[in-house]
């Protein structure tokens, strides 16, 4: 699982790096002219070769491959920056009401907008919700000047959780049992037991 969710990381990791590189004709150039001068190399032709390089990077032919300490680095570097957003969160805990519960998954931590836009935000953006199901009756919750303590959370807050939770699972999702909730990104309802449809 470690070993399928780091070579999935390092090759969007390559390609973001890659189409960064390639942006423009003056981004590849400067990178090119660093690179001879930091670490002495030299290419033949590269800047007359600069579409080819580009096109090559758009259709997946010869990413240029991350380094395993590059990647650790930069994991470090996020790590403390990530670090002062989550304190700067206000955290709470929602509790599962009597007959419902939350499930977890092999990807637990979820970072979403709080209005629901779909694309992925950033740590530090305001309007954005961290939640972690700390057990099947528990999901912990932080977010920017929001409210602290704990909640009893309504059926229609765990089911909407449940289903952010199984939509960002990377292949396997637990549960305590069938009966769980989840809402759909088309905002319907279902028990556990229709999970496999989806």
């Amino acid at each position: 699982m470690r070993n399928y969710i780091e070579s999935t990381l390092i090759k969007s990791l390559n390609k973001l790096m890659a189409n960064v590189m390639v942006a423009t004709p003056e981004r590849y150039s400067d990178i090119l002219f660093r690179m001879q001068i930091e670490e002495g190399i030299h290419f033949e032709n590269a800047e007359s070769v600069y579409e080819q390089v580009k096109s090559n990077i758009e259709n997946d032919v010869g990413v240029p491959p991350v380094q395993r300490e590059l990647m650790i680095l930069m994991e470090m570097e996020c790590a403390q920056e990530i670090e002062k957003t989550l304190h700067a969160r206000n955290w709470w805990l929602a509790e599962a009401d009597e007959g419902d519960y939350f499930v977890t998954a092999d990807r637990p931590v979820n970072l979403i907008w709080k209005d629901g836009r779909p694309v992925a935000p950033g740590f530090g953006v305001l309007g954005t919700i961290v939640a972690f199901p700390v057990s099947q009756k528990l999901l912990l919750v932080g977010e920017f000047g929001g409210k602290k303590g704990r909640t009893i959370a309504p059926s229609e807050f765990v089911a909407m959780f449940n289903g952010v939770i199984i939509s960002h699972a990377f292949e396997r999702i637990f549960a305590a049992n069938i009966h769980f909730k989840f809402r759909t990104t088309e905002g319907s309802v279902y028990t556990g037991e229709k999970i496999f449809n989806y």
